[in-house]
């Protein structure tokens, strides 16, 4: 069975929309603050490096994620 690919912008929806709250049980506030510190890093993107955020990014993010899981764990 072959799975569709999701786009960064679908992930990173899922992650603050579902993930947050559900998973982690993250606080409104906590959510919101995760949410203006995601826009400011694809401006960032964006304007300084030019990448928009529905190019493919090449991103070695399986190495990062035991430190985002860490920090997250901190909520729960």
């Amino acid at each position: 069975m072959k799975h569709k690919a999701s786009s960064f912008l679908e992930l990173l929806n899922s992650f603050v929309t579902e993930y947050l709250p559900g998973a982690v049980g993250a606080s409104p506030n906590t959510i919101k603050s995760y949410k203006a510190a995601f826009r400011l890093l694809l401006k960032y993107m964006y304007q300084e490096k030019s990448i928009s955020a529905d190019q493919k990014l090449k991103l070695q993010i399986l190495p990062c994620w035991a430190h985002i899981n860490k920090a997250l764990s901190f909520y729960a």
